[in-house]
């Protein structure tokens, strides 16, 4: 099995398709990708970390759209 650090070298300049982000940062590699999957927790303090994460996304140029389950 590969780890997540195996299958994305730091130098890696190949694009992939899909992250799906389940951390609480935007990782340094999500530039890599041509999509991007984040995730709204319902806790309070942890929603707030995706608005910062969104604003993150936003202001490195990434185009995005919400939706509701």
């Amino acid at each position: 099995t590969l780890s997540l650090h195996d299958a994305l070298p730091i130098c890696n300049a190949q694009r992939r398709d899909l992250l799906i982000n389940l951390q609480m940062e935007v990782p340094d590699f999500s530039h890599s990708f041509t999509q991007l999957i984040d995730f709204v927790p319902v806790e309070e303090t942890q929603k707030a970390q995706a608005r910062e994460r969104y604003k993150i996304l936003r202001s490195q140029g990434w185009t995005l759209s919400t939706e509701s389950t």
